[in-house]
């Protein structure tokens, strides 16, 4: 696909590229300082970074094989690759996936719900969880007109009576739901969360 490109195109498309990596680890730096701010485990820390930074060589990949013309992420395809991820990092859950319709994404906003999900995993992990209980956690994306809905479940104690309490780990999840301009709702049993977020075009 390059060879048939002028060096001032390459040089673009390399620039843009070392931009958003040089933006990714930046946000994995600054999430991994306050995670040891806020006191998180070091063995979480260390986790979700192998997560995050596999997630940007997926993205990455992902990106290359659309070959979209916007240079945009098709969130389903993406998605699987993610959930291969996180059955590496997080063997003892079963995770699922639904996205209704595939559709095209932007890289910055997709990184940031990737930031949103390996929180609420985490949280999971550390505050709904029963010992002795199945692991289960589910989540969908989909695209409407120009908003987009992310769900979450984990089938625990309800991951909302966690996100709902005034803490530091509450602090840093409010903060990645800024980050896409989202709005939070939960079900009636607490046992699913809802973000819509505008869909950046």
């Amino acid at each position: 696909m390059t060879d048939s490109l002028g060096s001032d195109e390459k040089r673009a498309i390399l620039k843009k590229f070392n931009h958003d990596l040089n933006n990714n680890l930046q946000f994995i730096l600054a999430y991994t300082k306050l995670q040891n701010r806020f006191g998180v485990d070091k063995d979480e820390i260390i986790n979700t970074s192998c997560v995050f930074i596999a997630s940007i060589a997926a993205i990455q990949n992902k990106k290359f094989e659309a070959r979209h013309e916007k240079n945009l992420i098709p969130a389903e395809g993406f998605l699987k690759d993610y959930i291969g991820i996180l059955n590496e990092y997080y063997s003892s859950i079963d995770f699922s996936i639904n996205v209704k319709e595939e559709f095209y994404i932007k890289q910055k906003q997709l990184f940031h719900i990737i930031a949103l999900i390996n929180e609420l995993i985490n949280l999971s992990i550390n505050s709904t969880f029963k010992e002795d209980s199945n692991r289960k956690i589910s989540f969908s994306l989909e695209k409407n007109q120009e908003e987009c809905t992310l769900k979450y479940s984990d089938y625990g104690f309800g991951i909302w009576d966690i996100i709902s309490k005034s803490n530091m780990r509450s602090v840093l999840f409010e903060q990645l739901v800024k980050q896409i301009e989202g709005k939070l709702n939960y079900s009636n049993d607490n046992a699913e969360i809802t973000i819509n977020f505008p869909y950046l075009q």
